[in-house]
């Protein structure tokens, strides 16, 4: 996949400025939680490119685009899924695809 830039805050202001991106629905915030995470924001390497799901989701980089946007970072290297790819479990691929659907609802509600 070419390597692309792309504005910071397109994909922050588009789409990651209103959600919290790390919690699972049984985690819990405390201290450890948010350090944990302030961590990996900090140690994230820009070197390695946000890579993206066909429509602009982050499949991997959260925290280098928290790391950018903390550090006031304009740009940063992308790379993109023209389509995007199957999971590797053993679920049929309509069955990812329907998680996937829900998960990008849920996500997407969170930002309105």
């Amino acid at each position: 996949m070419p390597v692309t830039e792309m504005s910071v805050a397109e994909l922050w202001d588009n789409m990651y400025s209103k959600v919290w991106c790390w919690q699972n629905e049984d985690e819990v915030i405390n201290n450890k939680f948010f350090l944990h995470h302030m961590k990996r924001v900090l140690d994230a390497d820009l070197n390695y490119s946000i890579i993206l799901s066909e429509e602009n989701y982050i499949f991997d980089g959260v925290h280098r685009l928290m790391k950018c946007k903390y550090l006031e970072i304009e740009t940063v290297n992308c790379v993109q899924f023209a389509k995007d790819p199957l999971s590797n479990s053993d679920e049929s691929e309509l069955e990812f695809l329907k998680k996937l659907q829900k998960s990008r609802k849920a996500f997407s509600e969170r930002t309105t």
